[in-house]
């Protein structure tokens, strides 16, 4: 991971050539130790693609990122890969070791049990990483392979550095050159850099986007440990090592494919990796699957699989081997508990067994053995509880209330991390999550706003939610053998609850949890609310307290045993189940048919006063782009650009002579079933946008309407978001360009032909998945012909004005 004293800020984050281009959305940051709220990921101009530009020849504009006091450089490694800035590694002492030492004993046993595990570790100090960046020995069994299918090769155009970066830049390459992490490359494929300035103004830092790469690439299915799962089950430990896996992802060698697709641009030349970096999609999975390995012994490691995957063609492990650590690790981060300090010797040298077997290497500078209290996954953990690490937490009470968005969203979501800590956050955060982005725009513009009384309400639930947080209490382990009560809570906006256990006739908590009630629920009696509180802690708690008896207390009041808790309230307040499952069904299409597809998407922004919509129209059966084009309109919603989109789309079929089927794609859920009549219209200007289109689409009798997910909309969602940027449409003519839009295309998964021969199966029919079934009302399953609300000959059964979409109809 990168050193935490590299940090950047969203507030001087700038983007040379394109200085008006918005952050994105930060994702959690959960496993962050920053809580900077103007904190959101840098969004960068979209990604350009052509054949490698060097030497003079063109380049894009250059993207740089400023380096603040509250942000990570490690919040990028989630979309751009950060090059390490590699430094010798100083030796490593048996003084170095941060063992600790057993209590209870006589100074002289403690003393003999203290080196005795110290001696342990030394044994295998061949696998131990002094301070410092080096690159440790690679990793055997593992390779990091990149699948991205059949994707034509992309090569992104190199980027311009500004004169006063370039020789730092050519010092970072050099280094990683002379490290073996990298190599001189010749191939296809081409990622740029981004370049981050340190808060000197002098020094940088070096990212790669692989955003574009991530996007093309195979997802690995592999599950991840939850955190909150590697927290329980701590009650039993006397003693605990904290350890981190020296330079993590780094000791995963690259196939022979992997290195081409990894290669990067720099005006110096094309390189590509020889370790696996941060930044691509599947590093975590890749580095997860190779510790569960190592730690549970599924396979093992023979001699022909010392350079190439174990997971692919290994053999299976003896049966009746125990697992090295009785739980999982949590990718890099491994903890280790003992019972007692004899425990924790045997467990350590099995897990120093395992490290010398699969050559994997333990950092000394951050790694704690045998001690009582350590740090692990961003919280202090010791046999009297859980607590909130004290680092992340200093910080709380400079900041500021945001002024953003996004930066009150980054908040939250850190906060969101420890709400197992706060009884209240649920109650105090309802506030804050009803602002909205217009709401911040007023704030920003109107200072005279800022004295409302939503604003006076939101600043004093920040300043209370950042005083809970700082005085987090201890969370008790669950103890199985102890007396377990459940507390809840209810207001007008939210409820609450929190698991206790019984210490000496106290309520000790173990862990609280709350949520804002939904529109439904707001108008929910007292005791239904209290209801939806019990059942949300149960369900959080399930593996804590099923089978187990119990009480149930507002405030002490007693109940029946918790294994009768849930038929009872069931039947007071049941579970919600689907109608009936729902069928969304997708175009069928002979195998020698040509149609034409129509895409549209579109996109606005308050703080803009506008919005951009697009339309691609396409022709199968070879999935070419007929036309291609953008708008931008001021004062436009979201459902308006998105209505607008495809009115754009109908005026480009009309330039087209030999469209006899249509098929119109969209990812907005409300113009698709408002068109098919399966939703009402009640906004004045989406009815006439609505009559519009309906009026535009009678000129093609054969016309089915489809709702797609955002991401096999990704073509014309591209478009509209460039316009967006532009603020400005246009037509999109240059083969660059349409070649980007045919790259990002996945509509051609969803829009099969079926199969010539009538004895094969149809590829046109997908899992649920594929489509956005999760979008769709309860109950809005398949229609019946009489339920249609299009029929084939263009008559609407309702005896209503028909432009004759078939809706549900695949025969």
């Amino acid at each position: 991971m990168p050193p935490d004293d590299h940090k950047l800020d969203a507030d001087e984050e700038t983007v040379e050539g394109e200085p008006d281009m918005p952050p994105a959305v930060a994702g959690s940051a959960a496993m962050k130790e920053s809580l900077e709220p103007e904190f959101a990921k840098p969004k960068l101009d979209e990604p350009k693609y052509d054949k490698p530009k060097l030497d003079g020849q063109e380049e894009d504009d250059t993207v740089l990122i400023h380096e603040g006091s509250d942000l990570f450089a490690e919040d990028l490694e989630s979309e751009m890969a950060v090059l390490p800035d590699l430094s010798p590694t100083a030796e490593v002492k048996i003084e170095d070791l941060k063992v600790g030492m057993p209590t209870g004993l006589p100074p002289e046993e403690a003393g003999r049990q203290e080196t005795r595990l110290r001696q342990i570790i030394w044994r295998r100090r061949k696998w131990l990483i002094g301070k410092g960046n080096a690159l440790p020995p690679a990793a055997l069994g593992v390779v990091c392979d990149i699948d991205v299918g059949d994707a034509k090769t992309v090569a992104q155009r190199v980027r311009k550095i500004p004169p006063q970066f370039r020789e730092k830049v050519a010092d970072l390459v050099k280094g990683l050159l002379s490290a073996r992490m990298i190599q001189k490359s010749k191939s296809p494929w081409a990622s740029p850099i981004v370049v981050i300035i340190k808060k000197n103004g002098v020094n940088i830092r070096l990212c790669i986007d692989y955003r574009l790469i991530n996007g093309l690439t195979q997802l690995m299915v592999y599950p991840m440990p939850l955190v909150n799962n590697l927290l329980e089950d701590l009650d039993k430990y006397l003693w605990y090592c904290s350890l981190d896996m020296a330079s993590g992802f780094w000791v995963v060698p690259m196939t022979d494919r992997a290195r081409l697709i990894s290669a990067f641009i720099t005006p110096m030349g094309l390189f590509e990796w020889l370790r696996m970096p941060f930044g691509l999609c599947n590093a975590p999975q890749i580095y997860q699957r190779l510790i569960d390995n190592a730690l549970y012994r599924f396979l093992k490691l023979s001699p022909d699989d010392s350079t190439r995957g174990v997971f692919e063609n290994g053999e299976p492990a003896k049966p009746g081997i125990h697992s090295v650590l009785e739980r999982r690790s949590y990718i890099d981060d491994i903890l280790v508990g003992g019972t007692s300090w004899d425990d924790l010797s045997e467990k350590v040298e099995r897990l120093l067994d395992v490290c010398e077997q699969w050559h994997l290497s333990i950092s000394v500078e951050k790694s704690e053995w045998g001690m009582s209290k350590v740090d692990y996954l961003r919280h202090r953990v010791s046999g009297l509880g859980l607590e909130a690490k004290p680092k992340i937490l200093e910080s709380l009470t400079a900041l500021e209330f945001p002024r953003t968005l996004k930066g009150l969203q980054s908040f939250l979501g850190s906060l969101n991390y420890y709400h197992r800590f706060n009884a209240d956050f649920a109650v105090y955060a309802t506030t804050l999550y009803s602002l909205t982005e217009t709401d911040f725009d007023e704030y920003v513009t109107r200072p005279k706003f800022r004295e409302q009384e939503k604003w006076t309400h939101a600043t004093r639930a920040f300043d209370v939610l950042k005083t809970k947080l700082a005085e987090t209490p201890m969370l008790k382990h669950f103890d199985k053998n102890r007396e377990s009560v459940v507390i809840v809570y209810a207001s007008d906006c939210a409820i609450s609850g929190v698991l206790t256990l019984v210490h000496d006739d106290v309520y000790m908590p173990v862990k609280f949890n709350s949520r804002m009630l939904k529109p439904n629920e707001l108008n929910y009696d007292i005791v239904e609310k209290e209801i939806l509180a019990l059942l949300r802690v149960l369900n959080d708690c399930y593996m804590m307290l099923a089978g187990r008896p119990g009480r149930l207390s507002q405030w002490a009041a007693s109940i029946t045993p918790r294994a009768f808790v849930d038929a009872a309230l069931e039947e007071i307040a049941p579970r919600k189940r689907a109608s009936r499952i729902v069928v969304i069904p997708v175009p069928n299409v002979a195998h020698d048919e040509v149609l034409h597809v129509l895409s549209f998407d579109g996109s606005a922004k308050a703080k803009r006063e506008g919005g951009a919509y697009s339309a691609v129209i396409w022709q199968l059966l070879n999935w070419e782009i007929v036309r291609a084009a953008s708008g931008y309109a001021t004062d436009l919603t979201v459902n308006e650009a998105e209505y607008r989109g495809l009115l754009l789309g109908c005026s480009l079929l009309e330039e087209l002579d030999d469209v006899t089927r249509l098929v119109v794609c969209g990812d907005s859920n409300l113009v698709i079933r408002q068109m098919r009549d399966e939703m009402d219209c009640k906004s004045p200007g989406l009815k006439l946008l609505r009559q519009k289109t309906r009026n535009a689409l009678q000129a093609w009798p054969h016309c089915e309407l489809f709702h797609v997910r955002r991401d096999w909309n990704a073509s014309a969602d591209m478009l509209a978001g460039q316009a967006l940027q532009r603020q400005g449409g246009r037509d999109m003519h240059s083969p660059e360009e349409i070649q980007d839009l045919k790259t990002l295309n996945r509509l051609e998964e969803v829009i099969r032909p079926r199969a010539s021969s009538p004895g094969m199966a149809s590829p046109a029919s997908l899992d649920a998945k594929n489509l956005d079934a999760e979008n769709c009302d309860e109950g809005a399953g398949q229609m019946t012909p009489s339920e249609m609300p299009w029929t084939r000959d263009g008559t609407s059964p309702r005896g209503d004005d028909a432009l004759g979409c078939r809706t549900h109809d695949n025969t």
